[in-house]
């Protein structure tokens, strides 16, 4: 499925513009939110592997949509909950402080040792499955 397929799915009958309802400053922060952990999901996997990884809406819808957000809001306020989302995925999914290092201020080379490492404990654990 295209990019602009995706968004005539996403955007299909039933999801009009409500006029009748005006969301809130913080309401929209939690779509941000929302939005920005499906792109992190996508931003981790290729971390780990090295493949681009696209969950279906993820980036191709999310990131349009947090755009919309931030002409309305300002750059400020999306940073500020794009940062609190990516604390609350870090905390989720128990990524330790040196993976986390790596993953926001690492070089290629580092991103690719993280990478065979990832690969050689999926190809342990898939062996030990069929075990």
């Amino acid at each position: 499925m295209t990019g602009l397929e995706l968004l005539d799915e996403v955007n299909r009958t039933g999801k009009e513009l409500y006029t009748e309802f005006i969301p809130t400053r913080d309401e929209l922060l939690v779509l941000v939110k929302y939005w920005y952990e499906h792109c992190f999901v996508d931003e981790y996997f290729t971390f780990l592997t090295g493949h681009v990884f696209c969950d279906g809406r993820g980036r191709t819808y999310a990131l349009p949509r947090i755009g919309r957000v931030e002409k309305v809001l300002g750059i400020d306020d999306v940073r500020q909950a794009k940062s609190e989302a990516e604390e609350y995925c870090r905390k989720k999914y128990k990524i330790d402080p040196v993976m986390w290092r790596i993953f926001k201020d690492g070089d290629s080379a580092q991103w690719e040792m993280i990478q065979r490492q990832f690969g050689s404990e999926l190809q342990k654990a898939r062996a030990e499955v069929r075990n």
